[in-house]
Protein backbone atom coordinates (compact mmCIF):
# COMPACT_ATOMS: atom_id res chain seq x y z
CA UNK A 1 0.00 0.00 0.00
CA UNK A 2 1.22 3.72 -1.00
CA UNK A 3 0.77 6.18 1.70
CA UNK A 4 1.31 9.59 0.94
CA UNK A 5 1.42 12.27 3.40
CA UNK A 6 -1.03 15.37 3.42
CA UNK A 7 0.16 18.68 1.45
CA UNK A 8 -1.44 20.25 4.69
CA UNK A 9 0.64 21.47 7.00
CA UNK A 10 -1.28 20.48 9.52
CA UNK A 11 -0.66 17.16 9.19
CA UNK A 12 2.79 17.75 10.62
CA UNK A 13 1.56 18.97 14.13
CA UNK A 14 -0.13 15.48 14.32
CA UNK A 15 2.71 13.09 13.14
CA UNK A 16 4.76 15.44 16.30
CA UNK A 17 2.08 14.36 18.95
CA UNK A 18 2.68 11.12 17.78
CA UNK A 19 6.44 10.85 18.16
CA UNK A 20 6.32 12.54 21.56
CA UNK A 21 4.67 9.66 22.92
CA UNK A 22 0.97 10.55 22.75
CA UNK A 23 -1.86 8.93 21.09
CA UNK A 24 -3.38 10.59 18.25
CA UNK A 25 -7.11 11.38 17.33
CA UNK A 26 -9.44 13.77 16.06
CA UNK A 27 -13.16 13.38 15.44
CA UNK A 28 -14.63 15.69 12.54
CA UNK A 29 -17.96 15.92 11.64
CA UNK A 30 -19.77 16.55 7.90
CA UNK A 31 -16.57 15.03 5.99
CA UNK A 32 -16.52 14.22 2.60
CA UNK A 33 -14.89 11.05 1.45
CA UNK A 34 -13.91 10.03 -1.85
CA UNK A 35 -12.98 6.69 -3.30
CA UNK A 36 -11.74 7.12 -7.01
CA UNK A 37 -10.70 4.04 -8.57
CA UNK A 38 -9.39 2.49 -11.58
CA UNK A 39 -10.74 -0.50 -11.99
CA UNK A 40 -9.48 -1.70 -15.52
CA UNK A 41 -5.40 -0.89 -14.42
CA UNK A 42 -5.44 -4.49 -12.20
CA UNK A 43 -5.95 -6.20 -15.59
CA UNK A 44 -3.94 -4.12 -17.49
CA UNK A 45 -0.85 -4.60 -15.50
CA UNK A 46 -1.06 -8.66 -15.15
CA UNK A 47 -1.68 -8.22 -19.03
CA UNK A 48 1.84 -6.36 -18.97
CA UNK A 49 3.30 -9.30 -16.68
CA UNK A 50 2.18 -11.71 -19.13
CA UNK A 51 3.89 -10.03 -22.09
CA UNK A 52 7.26 -9.82 -20.27
CA UNK A 53 7.01 -5.67 -20.10
CA UNK A 54 9.90 -5.52 -17.67
CA UNK A 55 7.79 -7.41 -14.93
CA UNK A 56 5.27 -4.92 -15.38
CA UNK A 57 7.36 -1.89 -14.60
CA UNK A 58 5.41 -0.10 -17.40
CA UNK A 59 2.54 -0.76 -15.96
CA UNK A 60 3.87 0.86 -12.33
CA UNK A 61 5.61 3.45 -13.90
CA UNK A 62 1.91 4.93 -15.81
CA UNK A 63 0.10 4.00 -12.32
CA UNK A 64 2.79 6.70 -10.57
CA UNK A 65 2.49 8.99 -13.68
CA UNK A 66 -1.25 9.24 -13.22
CA UNK A 67 -1.42 9.43 -9.20
CA UNK A 68 1.08 11.98 -9.48
CA UNK A 69 -0.86 14.30 -11.96
CA UNK A 70 -4.03 13.35 -9.35
CA UNK A 71 -1.54 14.65 -6.30
CA UNK A 72 -0.43 18.03 -8.80
CA UNK A 73 -4.56 18.55 -9.21
CA UNK A 74 -5.08 18.67 -5.15
CA UNK A 75 -1.54 21.08 -4.31
CA UNK A 76 -1.65 23.35 -7.44
CA UNK A 77 -5.21 24.04 -7.17
CA UNK A 78 -6.31 27.10 -3.92
CA UNK A 79 -9.58 25.98 -3.92
CA UNK A 80 -9.03 22.56 -3.27
CA UNK A 81 -6.93 23.59 -0.48
CA UNK A 82 -9.83 22.00 2.47
CA UNK A 83 -9.01 18.82 0.87
CA UNK A 84 -6.79 16.42 1.97
CA UNK A 85 -5.17 13.01 0.54
CA UNK A 86 -5.57 9.96 2.76
CA UNK A 87 -3.48 7.68 0.60
CA UNK A 88 -3.45 5.36 -2.45
CA UNK A 89 -4.86 2.04 -2.07
CA UNK A 90 -3.23 0.05 -5.27
CA UNK A 91 -5.36 2.03 -7.79
CA UNK A 92 -7.18 3.63 -5.71
CA UNK A 93 -7.00 7.18 -4.62
CA UNK A 94 -8.42 8.14 -0.97
CA UNK A 95 -9.00 11.72 -0.15
CA UNK A 96 -11.22 13.69 2.62
CA UNK A 97 -12.66 17.27 2.45
CA UNK A 98 -13.02 19.32 5.91
CA UNK A 99 -10.82 17.77 8.28
CA UNK A 100 -8.44 20.65 8.73
CA UNK A 101 -8.72 22.55 12.40
CA UNK A 102 -9.83 25.44 11.03
CA UNK A 103 -13.25 23.92 9.87
CA UNK A 104 -14.52 21.32 12.16
CA UNK A 105 -15.05 20.54 15.62
CA UNK A 106 -11.72 18.58 17.01
CA UNK A 107 -11.01 16.41 19.70
CA UNK A 108 -7.37 15.38 20.76
CA UNK A 109 -7.08 12.09 23.01
CA UNK A 110 -3.68 11.09 24.68
CA UNK A 111 -2.23 8.25 25.41
CA UNK A 112 -4.49 7.61 28.71
CA UNK A 113 -7.51 8.07 26.78
CA UNK A 114 -8.29 11.08 28.48
CA UNK A 115 -9.34 14.37 26.21
CA UNK A 116 -6.10 16.75 25.73
CA UNK A 117 -7.56 19.37 23.99
CA UNK A 118 -11.38 20.08 22.76
CA UNK A 119 -12.40 23.10 20.21
CA UNK A 120 -15.71 23.77 20.88
CA UNK A 121 -15.29 26.09 18.17
CA UNK A 122 -17.20 25.81 14.66
CA UNK A 123 -15.70 28.93 13.14
CA UNK A 124 -17.50 31.34 11.25
CA UNK A 125 -21.64 30.91 12.84
CA UNK A 126 -22.61 31.43 9.46
CA UNK A 127 -21.20 27.74 8.59
CA UNK A 128 -24.40 25.73 9.68
CA UNK A 129 -24.48 21.81 9.44
CA UNK A 130 -25.71 22.29 6.30
CA UNK A 131 -23.61 24.54 4.43
CA UNK A 132 -20.56 22.75 5.94
CA UNK A 133 -21.94 19.48 4.10
CA UNK A 134 -22.75 21.64 1.04
CA UNK A 135 -19.43 23.03 0.73
CA UNK A 136 -16.88 19.90 1.61
CA UNK A 137 -19.51 18.42 -1.35
CA UNK A 138 -19.16 20.99 -3.30
CA UNK A 139 -15.70 21.14 -3.36
CA UNK A 140 -14.70 17.51 -3.66
CA UNK A 141 -17.26 16.99 -6.58
CA UNK A 142 -14.56 19.66 -8.52
CA UNK A 143 -12.09 18.09 -7.02
CA UNK A 144 -13.21 14.56 -8.73
CA UNK A 145 -13.86 15.98 -11.85
CA UNK A 146 -10.62 17.52 -12.10
CA UNK A 147 -9.19 13.94 -11.62
CA UNK A 148 -11.77 12.68 -14.90
CA UNK A 149 -9.94 15.10 -16.84
CA UNK A 150 -6.81 14.30 -16.11
CA UNK A 151 -7.09 10.57 -16.77
CA UNK A 152 -8.68 11.50 -20.06
CA UNK A 153 -5.54 13.55 -21.27
CA UNK A 154 -2.80 10.60 -19.84
CA UNK A 155 -5.24 8.76 -21.99
CA UNK A 156 -4.65 10.60 -24.70
CA UNK A 157 -0.81 10.30 -24.51
CA UNK A 158 -0.99 6.56 -23.54
CA UNK A 159 -3.47 5.24 -25.65
CA UNK A 160 -5.44 3.87 -22.76
CA UNK A 161 -9.21 3.83 -22.10
CA UNK A 162 -8.92 4.05 -18.21
CA UNK A 163 -11.98 5.41 -16.65
CA UNK A 164 -12.52 6.72 -12.49
CA UNK A 165 -14.93 4.54 -10.82
CA UNK A 166 -16.03 6.66 -7.81
CA UNK A 167 -17.81 7.00 -4.86
CA UNK A 168 -18.53 10.20 -2.16
CA UNK A 169 -20.26 10.27 0.77
CA UNK A 170 -20.26 12.81 4.19
CA UNK A 171 -20.56 12.58 7.85
CA UNK A 172 -18.43 12.05 11.22
CA UNK A 173 -15.10 10.21 10.82
CA UNK A 174 -12.64 9.33 13.15
CA UNK A 175 -8.79 10.63 11.91
CA UNK A 176 -5.93 9.26 13.68
CA UNK A 177 -2.16 8.72 13.28
CA UNK A 178 -0.89 4.92 13.53
CA UNK A 179 2.09 3.48 14.35
CA UNK A 180 5.32 5.02 15.98
CA UNK A 181 7.78 3.81 13.15
CA UNK A 182 6.59 5.05 10.09
CA UNK A 183 3.34 6.73 11.26
CA UNK A 184 0.44 6.62 8.85
CA UNK A 185 -2.28 9.05 9.03
CA UNK A 186 -5.89 7.47 8.47
CA UNK A 187 -9.63 8.20 9.12
CA UNK A 188 -12.52 5.64 9.91
CA UNK A 189 -16.10 5.44 10.42
CA UNK A 190 -19.51 4.53 9.02
CA UNK A 191 -18.79 6.96 6.83
CA UNK A 192 -15.78 5.60 5.40
CA UNK A 193 -17.42 2.36 4.55
CA UNK A 194 -20.18 3.92 2.67
CA UNK A 195 -18.00 5.99 0.60
CA UNK A 196 -16.17 3.03 -0.32
CA UNK A 197 -19.24 1.35 -0.68
CA UNK A 198 -20.26 3.73 -3.18
CA UNK A 199 -17.16 2.95 -5.07
CA UNK A 200 -17.19 -0.83 -5.36
CA UNK A 201 -20.47 -0.89 -6.64
CA UNK A 202 -20.59 1.91 -9.38
CA UNK A 203 -19.71 2.29 -12.31
CA UNK A 204 -16.30 3.00 -14.61
CA UNK A 205 -16.70 6.65 -15.74
CA UNK A 206 -19.22 7.72 -12.96
CA UNK A 207 -19.70 9.14 -9.50
CA UNK A 208 -22.16 7.15 -7.16
CA UNK A 209 -23.98 9.36 -4.12
CA UNK A 210 -26.44 8.75 -1.54
CA UNK A 211 -30.13 10.25 -1.96
CA UNK A 212 -29.49 12.56 0.49
CA UNK A 213 -26.05 13.83 -1.32
CA UNK A 214 -27.48 13.64 -4.35
CA UNK A 215 -30.48 16.11 -3.28
CA UNK A 216 -27.39 18.83 -2.18
CA UNK A 217 -25.97 18.31 -5.58
CA UNK A 218 -28.65 19.01 -7.37
CA UNK A 219 -29.55 21.81 -5.33
CA UNK A 220 -25.60 22.79 -6.51
CA UNK A 221 -27.16 22.98 -10.57
CA UNK A 222 -25.48 18.90 -10.62
CA UNK A 223 -27.59 17.29 -13.13
CA UNK A 224 -27.93 13.73 -11.25
CA UNK A 225 -29.49 10.05 -12.56
CA UNK A 226 -31.55 7.46 -10.51
CA UNK A 227 -29.17 4.59 -10.49
CA UNK A 228 -31.71 2.13 -7.51
CA UNK A 229 -30.36 0.41 -4.83
CA UNK A 230 -26.74 -1.00 -3.23
CA UNK A 231 -27.11 -2.81 -0.36
CA UNK A 232 -24.64 -1.72 2.51
CA UNK A 233 -23.59 -3.50 5.56
CA UNK A 234 -24.86 -1.77 8.24
CA UNK A 235 -27.30 0.09 6.34
CA UNK A 236 -29.26 -1.97 4.12
CA UNK A 237 -30.33 -1.34 1.26
CA UNK A 238 -29.86 2.73 0.12
CA UNK A 239 -30.74 4.13 -2.77
CA UNK A 240 -27.68 5.69 -4.90
CA UNK A 241 -27.84 8.69 -7.69
CA UNK A 242 -24.90 9.57 -10.38
CA UNK A 243 -23.49 12.50 -10.78
CA UNK A 244 -23.51 13.67 -14.55
CA UNK A 245 -20.43 15.70 -14.95
CA UNK A 246 -19.41 17.29 -18.05
CA UNK A 247 -16.19 15.14 -18.13
CA UNK A 248 -18.40 12.23 -17.84
CA UNK A 249 -20.49 13.64 -20.72
CA UNK A 250 -16.93 14.11 -22.67
CA UNK A 251 -15.88 10.05 -22.45
CA UNK A 252 -19.60 8.86 -23.21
Amino acid sequence: MLVCLSHNQSLTRRIDVVLQGDLYAEKHDDVCVMFASIPSYNGYYHEAELQGRKDGKEALRLLNEIISDFDTTLSSKARFASIEKIKTIGATYMAAAGISPNNTKSTTVDSDGDKDKEDESEGPAAWTTKKRRSRNLRVMLEFAESLQRSLQNINQHSFMNFKLKIGINIGPVVAGVIGRSKPLYDIWGNTVNVSSRMESTGQPGKIQLTADLAELAQADGYETEYRGTVQVKGKGELETYFILTNAYRAQN
